[in-house]
């Protein structure tokens, strides 16, 4: 019983489609086996670490997994004649399917690589291209699930992006706060507003602590109480919040105390006193200190705030006089629980459990320094006796 040109036709067609997927699996353990070794051999031996993260692995396996598409889709037009070619539009959609699928694992396989390395080696503030990485990524999904649809509508691609145009505002209904937390996220990374690692403080929503996690949708920051709080990235452009980093990576963090003095033990000071201050210690031989009462009017208080500068300033631990890192002791406004004393200086220590120590140390000298000038604390408990 002989056989119909039809049925020999379909049976070398299949022949060869089942070559082909032969041909192309082989690729893929070509490439396994022979170029990625090599690539990693390559990539081992030059100095940058760039192409050791963004040739990795998980990206060469991806790779492997899409030569076989590409060479099995090169093939396809020899296994299929012409006058035939109608009869496998199924097949030739799924290999446009398996290409497009590869290539969006693809690239947001390398797009991963370089967020793993901008947060890995934050060299030149490359940290703060995660959030962009992040955002390319939702794009690349994007385009891909349109060219995808494409494929199984059989229609081009553009026209489908048209067509979405007049859902776009359904769209930016529903997905508000999501496309709110991409902008806030690109504007957060591009402006150099935030980072992983540092530490901020947003007092209306009792926020205080250090960034943990920085994307394009939530900003979480963990508490110094240890709890999570986490944020959309929006909020935190719409409101304000203090970013502590700068004081942090500065090298001095501010102490600005106020001690309240009793009014009534203000008063000038005689010769007799003033040869005590200074033989104790308290005094130095400075033009102030030796000015006389008809040239101006001294005050156990005036030399008070001149001995806390002068100490302060020869402390180990407080720094001055250098990018605006004031040393200052002066007097407010009087008020009803006695004359504030405030004292503006920098501790040399940030560090948080540090620079209470230092900066209770050099109050509490103070305080103890203060009954030497003949001062008092302005104490309630004691007023009303």
């Amino acid at each position: 019983m002989g056989c119909q040109p039809a049925d020999a036709d379909a049976g070398v067609l299949w022949v060869l489609l089942g070559s082909a997927l032969i041909l192309a699996y082989l690729s893929g353990i070509i490439f396994r086996l022979l170029v990625t070794p090599l690539i990693l051999r390559l990539t081992s031996h030059t100095e940058t670490l760039f192409d050791d993260y963004l040739l990795s692995p998980r990206t060469l396996r991806v790779m492997r997994l899409a030569v076989p598409g590409f060479a099995f889709y090169a093939l396809l037009p020899l296994c299929v004649q012409t006058d035939i070619a109608t009869e496998i539009p199924f097949i030739e959609a799924m290999a446009r399917l398996y290409i497009v699928v590869m290539c969006i694992r693809l690239i947001t396989s390398l797009l991963g690589n370089v967020t793993d390395y901008t947060s890995e080696h934050r060299v030149g503030g490359a940290a703060h291209l995660v959030g962009i990485m992040q955002f390319l990524r939702v794009v690349v999904w994007f385009l891909g699930g349109i060219v995808i649809l494409s494929i199984f509508l059989r229609q081009n691609p553009f026209g489908i992006i048209a067509g979405l145009g007049a859902a776009a505002t359904i769209l930016m209904l529903v997905f508000q706060d999501v496309v709110l937390g991409l902008v806030g996220g690109i504007q957060l990374s591009a402006n150099k507003m935030l980072q992983t690692g540092d530490w901020i403080s947003i007092d209306r929503l009792g926020i205080d602590g250090t960034v943990e996690q920085v994307s394009l949708t939530t900003v979480k920051v963990k508490n110094f109480d240890n709890s999570i709080s986490t944020i959309q990235p929006y909020k935190l452009i719409q409101e304000s919040f203090r970013n502590w980093q700068p004081m942090v990576t500065g090298g001095a963090r501010r102490a600005k105390r106020v001690v309240n003095v009793d009014m009534d033990t203000v008063r000038l000071v005689g010769a007799d006193e003033m040869e005590r201050l200074k033989q104790q210690g308290l005094v130095s031989d400075c033009p102030i200190a030796n000015a006389s009462h008809s040239d101006m009017s001294m005050t156990n208080l005036t030399l008070f705030r001149h001995y806390a500068t002068t100490w302060l300033g020869t402390h180990p631990q407080v720094w001055h006089g250098e990018n605006g890192n004031w040393l200052l002791v002066r007097q407010l406004s009087p008020t009803p629980q006695g004359l504030p004393v405030e004292f503006w200086f920098y501790v040399r220590n940030t560090e948080f459990l540090a620079y209470e120590e230092i900066s209770s140390q050099c109050m509490e000298h103070l305080i103890a320094v203060l009954p030497q000038f003949g001062l008092r604390v302005f104490q309630t408990a004691l007023r009303t006796e």
